[in-house]
């Protein structure tokens, strides 16, 4: 499920945004109406007794849930913006910095690049402690390819400039907008 935000809104209400997406998305999806959500070990958030997964995200201008039955999930968005050599430097494999050296576009690739790779450290629990130089993707057209290949990872770009990525292992490795404009649920098949 994607909200948009207005530009000025702040960290503490894209946060609340966020876990509102959540509890309309358990509702809709399962019929749940509260939920406790405990913490693993390096951090990430799940729902006790339920095989259900999610991931939060948000960014100014936007909030995003994606919510997926029992297999790791992973979502995160981000507004266009100028490369940051320096995070690239430190969190990009070689061949990730040689397409971003070659794009035509790297304003559109960086945040394509960090987003695919802040879903993926999601999906698998780790967070931004994770080595982020180890998981690599090439992006060519719409076709994204990950060195990690036992998940599936899906892009979605707004008109409005947001980029959003999904990191999902699921039966058929597919991602589904399955409600419409602004929701993107991850199902199981």
């Amino acid at each position: 499920m994607i909200q948009r935000l207005p530009a000025d809104c702040q960290s503490r209400q894209q946060h609340i945004a966020a876990y509102a997406l959540l509890s309309d998305a358990l509702f809709g999806a399962a019929g749940i109406r509260t939920a406790r959500i405990l913490r693993e070990e390096m951090g990430k958030p799940y729902l006790p007794g339920t095989d259900l997964q999610f991931s939060l995200s948000h960014c100014k201008g936007m909030a995003v849930c994606a919510l997926g039955d029992h297999t790791p999930i992973g979502v995160d968005c981000e507004a266009l913006r100028t490369v940051r050599p320096r995070v690239a430097k430190r969190c990009f494999s070689d061949s990730e910095l040689r397409q971003l050296e070659q794009s035509d576009q790297p304003d559109l690739l960086f945040p394509r690049l960090w987003t695919l790779k802040e879903s993926f450290v999601k999906a698998i629990g780790r967070g931004i402690s994770y080595p982020m130089k180890s998981i690599s993707f090439k992006l060519c057209d719409d076709r994204i390819t990950a060195s990690d290949s036992t998940f599936s990872f899906s892009q979605i770009l707004t008109e409005d400039g947001f980029v959003i990525s999904v990191c999902h292992k699921d039966a058929d490795g597919k991602c589904r907008n399955t409600g419409g404009a602004g929701e993107i649920t991850v199902v199981s098949l």
